[in-house]
């Protein structure tokens, strides 16, 4: 594994993103609602988990829906 995924399995909320997303995949505002933080602080956590290839993002229209890179 590489340092980046240790990095991104390393934070709560990040490994509760991928829960999430293990269930089904979702927008970012799904996702926003299930926790009480900033949505530039999601992005952020969102970020880290694509740098580690962990999920992936699809752009329809104006919503990015997220699911796990399997």
């Amino acid at each position: 594994m590489s340092e980046s995924v240790y990095k991104a399995l390393a934070d709560v909320t990040r490994r509760r993103i991928l829960k999430l997303l293990g269930e089904r995949s979702m927008t970012a505002g799904e996702i926003a609602e299930q926790f009480q933080l900033a949505k530039s602080t999601l992005s952020g956590h969102f970020n880290v988990l694509k740098a580690a290839n962990l999920i992936q993002e699809e752009r329809r229209g104006t919503v990015i829906l997220y699911s796990l890179n399997v």
